[in-house]
């Protein structure tokens, strides 16, 4: 009865609302009709603002669990038909992932050498060479130091012969490319791990002339008879200087080490046999990620589906007047990105988590808190997290996070790997850029800049980047073209006078920049005064 009278008093709302060209309608019939409209605005705002954000966020959540689940199963991606730079882009992943794999097998080959062959050999050794002299009949002496002789040359064998040291390495390469660890998982390419084992073989440690070493010389050397000819029958005795005998024998066959590190050329040429040619490895894991992807479609089309139900310009009707702020950040929320307007308790406290990820170099939380909506230009101890994740060496995270940030700074501390710091396109959307770490800048750095960075508004180059004049020129054929760029710091950088006249030149023709800080710079007054007479203009 409450909602009744409630719609009998919105009896003049309603006809103005929706019958304002009739003069005079039946009371009745518009409290029914007001009771139905104030029924379905209620039900109408429960479904635009409430259950189908609501339904979009779950379904995002879904969606962003399957990327999880997709890189998981290894990046990049391989379905056997790659092309062009997706082919290029996976052979060097390949490539990259097999030597990281096998570098601490390579990089420790010589010490296993001392430790399976060398110890074990010096040990064998001191048992077969006698410790304490006997006496022999005089005829037995030179029988005695041929059979120590053709002992030493077995175990000598044993332990370093070709077969011993090959089998050895073949187990270590193995065990090195048995690694699935993320992000590439060598795993999944079978047939690539197989030819990597074959190729390598040529690189297995090995012995030069092993046959060569003279152990009856050796023994010889090191052994002293004493003989008795006043007894019958005639003795002799033969005292072995077992150290020194050890010693040459360890030193002849250590000194005919032989191993060939330089293992890069061999695994560029296996993949790119592996990816490059007619006959692209498909990764095992294919059928996996189809599935993935399968349910990645099936989450997109019903989330635009959703959209396309509350779409402000539908042929059928105008957009309800509850939803028109929430809706539209929906669909940028959603697609293509993750920033709601009213941001969930996860993705209000994605940034401390992200923060934290980092310092625990823990790449897939990174990734994770990422989609989740973490403001990746928040700012920890001067520096942003977006710069945080490139002082760490976390490069996917920073791939990804670098394509959503608008400010990025870079306070105090050094970078692990300054040219990754602008490969690709992944800064061509941030709109202020700070270096205020010294060392991170070069004229190099500066040419990178240039070329990706086309929306700066603001660029900051503190004291301790040297650009030098190089650098300058460079800033300065892109000063002329910036139309956004406001703020331009470059304090303590030693362009010197001939890069303060290209800014100075390059400044006559920018209406934009209205800040600029130049100190430091030796700019001298040659430079002063053409700065002088491009700022008249």
């Amino acid at each position: 009865s409450r909602v009744v009278r409630q719609a009998q008093c919105e009896e003049h709302w309603f006809r103005d609302q929706y019958m304002p060209e009739v003069g005079h309608v039946d009371p009745d019939t518009v409290t029914t009709r007001a009771l139905a409209a104030k029924i379905n605005c209620e039900y109408t705002k429960f479904v635009i603002q409430t259950w189908i954000p609501g339904t979009i966020r779950q379904l995002y959540t879904k969606m962003a669990s399957c990327h999880d689940s997709d890189r998981a199963l290894g990046v990049p991606a391989s379905p056997g038909n790659l092309q062009g730079e997706a082919c290029e882009g996976l052979q060097s992943a390949a490539e990259v992932a097999a030597l990281h794999a096998l570098g601490p097998c390579v990089a420790t080959a010589m010490d296993d050498f001392v430790s399976d062959s060398l110890r074990p050999l010096e040990a064998a050794l001191r048992e077969i060479i006698p410790m304490n002299p006997t006496n022999d009949p005089i005829q037995k002496c030179t029988e005695r130091l041929q059979d120590v002789a053709a002992r030493a040359r077995e175990v000598v064998s044993k332990y370093c012969s070709l077969e011993v040291l090959q089998c050895r390495w073949d187990c270590r390469v193995a065990g090195a490319l048995a690694d699935d660890s993320p992000p590439f998982r060598l795993q999944r390419f079978p047939q690539y791990v197989d030819a990597l084992k074959q190729a390598l073989k040529q690189h297995a440690p090995h012995l030069s002339g092993l046959a060569d070493v003279d152990v009856e010389k050796i023994l010889a050397t090191h052994t002293q008879m004493k003989h008795d000819l006043s007894v019958q029958p005639a003795t002799g005795m033969l005292i072995m200087d077992v150290e020194a005998v050890v010693s040459a024998v360890l030193i002849e066959v250590s000194g005919r080490y032989v191993h060939d590190t330089n293992i890069a050329p061999t695994v560029q040429h296996v993949a790119h046999t592996a990816f490059g040619g007619l006959h692209q490895e498909q990764e095992r894991s294919h059928a996996d990620r189809s599935a993935v992807h399968d349910q990645l479609c099936r989450y997109d089309g019903a989330i635009r589906s959703l959209l396309l139900l509350i779409q402000p310009n539908r042929a059928d009707g105008p957009a309800h007047s509850t939803r028109v702020r929430d809706v539209q950040d929906l669909i940028q929320e959603v697609l293509p990105g993750l920033n709601l307007a009213e941001p969930g308790p996860q993705a209000q406290d994605a940034a401390p988590r992200l923060y934290a990820a980092i310092q625990a170099r823990d790449m897939e939380q990174c990734l994770r808190e990422i989609n989740l909506g973490a403001d990746v230009d928040t700012v920890y101890d001067g520096t942003s997290l977006c710069a945080w994740m490139a002082r760490n060496g976390l490069w996917d995270a920073w791939e990804v996070s670098a394509t959503k940030a608008d400010n990025i700074l870079f306070g105090p501390g050094s970078v692990v790997a300054r040219e990754q710091l602008f490969g690709g396109d992944v800064l061509n959307r941030v709109k202020k850029l700070s270096f205020s770490a010294p060392s991170l800048v070069t004229d190099v750095e500066v040419g990178h800049i240039v070329q990706h960075c086309l929306a700066l508004t603001s660029l900051t180059i503190g004291t301790g980047n040297v650009i030098g004049w190089n650098g300058a020129k460079a800033l300065a054929q892109a000063v002329r073209t910036y139309s956004r760029l406001d703020h331009l710091h470059l304090q303590g950088n030693n362009i010197g006078p001939q890069g303060c006249q290209a800014l100075a030149k390059a400044l006559e023709v920018n209406s934009t920049v209205a800040h600029l800080t130049l100190y430091g710079n030796n700019i001298g007054p040659w430079g002063g005064q053409a700065l002088s007479t491009a700022l008249k203009v």
